[in-house]
């Protein structure tokens, strides 16, 4: 983790604050209780996204379409000098929180976060898209470059963070084998 925090309890998604990132999210599910699933298929397009807490004041966060036709929470950050974020709080958690989510960018020149875990509004799990065409995560201090990507791709990521131990699984695309095990 990047830092201790004891139990999670918020999920955000989102830009830097001068990286004009943009890109979509969809199919956010979070294993606690209750269930948290997000798939945006019943909000209206150009809407908010329902249950979203939307921050920052650099872009805008709506209900866009997705090329085959389903919808996602679109992160649009148009400003170099504020960002833009979507959280989901949920009840504290002290066990093994899993969280699963598809995520892509427009371009490789922003950040966008993509799975950002917080406890008691403290970081601790860092998995974004960064500027240098990388998805990277933070493992305790030191960030770490894990594979590269394209815009415009769809990526899978499963992350399963012990807030107890300070460390996570972080899984791309392959569900059987992780990308890094116990950071932290």
């Amino acid at each position: 983790f990047r830092n201790p925090v004891g139990s999670l309890d918020t999920l955000r998604f989102g830009t830097n604050v001068s990286r004009m990132g943009k890109g979509n999210i969809d199919n956010v599910k979070v294993a606690v209780q209750p269930y948290l699933y997000a798939d945006f298929e019943e909000d209206a397009y150009g809407a908010t996204p329902s249950g979203w807490t939307i921050a920052g004041g650099g872009g805008t966060v709506t209900v866009a379409t997705t090329p085959g036709g389903d919808k996602s929470m679109r992160l649009n950050d148009t400003s170099t000098s504020a960002e833009v974020n979507a959280e989901r709080s949920f009840a504290a958690q002290a066990g093994t929180v899993t969280v699963e989510f598809d995520a892509k960018v427009d371009a490789t020149y922003g950040i966008v976060r993509a799975g950002y875990l917080y406890g008691g509004g403290v970081e601790a799990v860092f998995v974004y898209f960064d500027q240098s065409g990388t998805i990277a995560y933070y493992d305790g201090n030191a960030k770490v470059n894990s594979q590269t990507y394209a815009a415009g791709i769809w990526y899978h990521f499963k992350i399963v963070a012990d807030p107890v131990a300070d460390a996570y699984d972080l899984y791309i695309d392959d569900m059987a084998t992780p990308v890094v095990s116990q950071a932290g």
